[in-house]
C-alpha cells in the first residue's frame, strides 16, 4: 500500500516540476480571470441599472463611477465588488508567486 502511496505521489509531484503545481498555477489563474470577469459583469450591469442620483431611504448612497457614469450602489452591493477584486489579486499573486517558485510551467 505504501509503496503505491510512494509511486503516486512521485509521479503527480516529481519534485516540484510535476502536475500538482502546474494545475495549481492553472487553477489560480483560471479562477482570478473568473474573478475579473465578474467584476466586470457586475460593474457593467449595475452601471445600466443602478439610480442615477443617490438614494438614503434604499440605502444606494455607495458612488460607483463606471466610465463617466455614476451610479449608487448600497452597501452589501459595494463590499461585494470590493471583496471580489482584493480577491482576483490575491489568487493571481498566489499563481505568479506559484510560478516563480516551480519554474517549470
Amino acid at each position: 500500500m505504501s509503496e503505491n502511496y510512494g509511486k503516486m505521489r512521485r509521479f503527480l509531484y516529481k519534485g516540484g516540476s510535476g502536475y500538482i503545481p502546474q494545475i495549481s498555477i492553472i487553477t489560480f489563474g483560471i479562477l482570478a480571470l473568473v474573478g475579473w470577469g465578474l467584476y466586470i459583469g457586475l460593474e457593467l450591469y449595475w452601471a445600466q441599472t443602478m439610480p442615477l442620483v443617490p438614494l438614503p431611504e434604499l440605502g444606494r448612497i455607495y458612488p460607483l463611477n463606471v466610465h463617466g457614469t455614476i451610479v449608487y450602489l448600497t452597501e452589501q452591493q459595494d463590499l461585494l465588488l470590493k471583496w471580489i477584486l482584493v480577491s482576483s489579486v490575491v489568487l493571481f499573486g498566489i499563481g505568479a508567486f506559484l510560478n516563480l517558485i516551480f519554474k517549470k510551467y
